[in-house]
């Protein structure tokens, strides 16, 4: 049996590791952190819920429990991803505290060079890898700033958090979805006031209109009009659906010019009811610098006793030296790197799907005597990045790519989606062979 690596073991670390016993691998985790969940486990925070449901972020061979709620949130998530570790027996493969440092291909094996507890040095060597490390890694955190009541993206310290916002200014830098929660979190727990900066507007959503949950946009048929339609319409739907209850309002919100995309879209369900009772200023300005006192921006200077940069993450891989994610054939393999694979490099709102059959995709490749060419994986790169302006960003044609994924799985070519399907939800256990 061969042996194969992993490095990382979030959701799809998890789901690498649970496949290759299926194909018939003897896996090796290595994990950074103490133990399983990846970006659950260390960039969530009170209150974070899923922003996508149930239904779709689940792995193919097991669904969550009706018990869980529609849109789990951090905790339901590790429990679900702890249920799974268990029923497939996968943390006896794990090792923790294992920092992976650098690798080298030398004689047609993967030698993996990590810190193990931060201090002795040790090497793993597999035939075979597969890099697991996480899409977002690193936060940005590039603003001048002098240190005092500030909280950048570490939410393992929002417990302490809760208290030091309490009868407080607080500012809070950038309008992404953890911007956006922060300030709503800041405000529930007693806030004196609180600010957003930021730089570009963005679509928030709240995940009901009237108690009806949003959820069913991801349907086939909406991503199929979005994608292959007008991406105007699915600007039109976002408008009515998001926001109609807060209409005379809107003069207190920019929205983004240009249709819906990842970047420009954020669901959260009380943003905008705390913007209208003015607990939340919404200030279209850039921050230049973090203050003893408060923050500069272009607009001048604000006083505020707690600071909470939420400015993003990046996309580096450290141990390959890569500045940002590359450019992969199907998201997966790297041109140059033989016996090698990525998992859950490209962004959806059905990651545990993804990331389940890009696993099972790429042990069948692994098992494969004919192995595709440099021009080959070259060519379907060259063809792909022409007609995707966001290389890495799969959401309106997710569906389309899961498929494409399980046709090769069950080596077969053809494949037309039952019109039904279009019009319901698309569930954990649709591509499950």
């Amino acid at each position: 049996m061969d042996s194969v690596i992993i490095i990382g073991f979030g959701v799809s670390g998890i789901a690498s590791c649970r496949w290759a016993l299926h194909f018939g691998f003897i896996p090796i985790v290595l994990e950074t952190e103490t133990t399983f969940g990846g970006c659950w486990l260390n960039k969530t925070y009170p209150g974070l819920k899923l922003q996508t449901t149930r239904y779709n972020y689940a792995f193919s061979d097991m669904e969550f429990t009706d018990s869980v709620s529609i849109y789990p949130t951090a905790g339901e998530v590790l429990n679900y991803l702890e249920k799974y570790i268990i029923t497939y027996d996968l943390n006896k493969y794990v090792q923790y505290n294992s920092k992976v440092t650098h690798i080298n291909y030398v004689d047609n094996m993967w030698h993996i060079s990590y810190l193990l507890n931060n201090k002795k040095l040790d090497t793993k060597i597999a035939k075979y890898l597969i890099i697991c490390s996480g899409f977002y890694t690193n936060t940005k955190n590039s603003i001048k700033k002098y240190v005092g009541h500030y909280y950048a993206t570490d939410f393992k310290s929002l417990d302490h958090l809760k208290t030091v916002v309490i009868d407080k200014s607080v500012s809070v830098i950038g309008n992404g979805s953890t911007g956006i929660d922060m300030a709503c979190f800041s405000v529930k727990n007693g806030a004196k006031t609180c600010r957003i900066f930021y730089k570009s507007p963005r679509f928030v959503v709240p995940r009901y209109f009237y108690g009806l949950s949003l959820h069913f946009l991801t349907m086939r048929i909406f991503l199929f009009i979005g994608k292959y339609i007008s991406g105007f319409f699915c600007r039109l739907i976002i408008l009515i659906l998001g926001y109609v209850p807060y209409f005379s309002y809107l003069n207190k919100i920019k929205l983004p010019p240009e249709n819906v995309n990842r970047y420009n879209i954020v669901i959260n369900d009380d943003f905008y009811n705390l913007v209208i009772e003015n607990h939340i200023d919404y200030i279209n300005e850039n921050v230049l610098e973090i203050l003893n006192n408060g923050v500069r921006t272009t607009g001048g200077i604000y006083n505020s006793d707690v600071v909470i940069e939420c400015v993003g993450y990046k996309n580096d891989i450290s141990f390959l030296n890569l500045d940002n994610i590359p450019k992969l054939y199907k998201h997966i393999l790297y041109p140059t790197m033989e016996n090698m694979g990525f998992v859950g490099y490209c962004t959806s709102f059905n990651w545990c799907m993804v990331s389940d059959l890009q696993a099972r995709w790429l042990f069948q490749y692994f098992k494969r005597k004919e192995k595709l060419s440099i021009y080959e994986i070259n060519q379907w790169i060259g063809k792909y990045n022409i007609n995707n302006k966001d290389y890495h960003d799969i959401a309106y044609s997710v569906y389309d790519y899961c498929d494409d994924l399980y046709l090769d799985i069950i080596n077969s070519k053809h494949h037309i989606a039952p019109l039904s399907t279009y019009y319901s939800i698309v569930k954990y256990n649709t591509w499950r062979t």
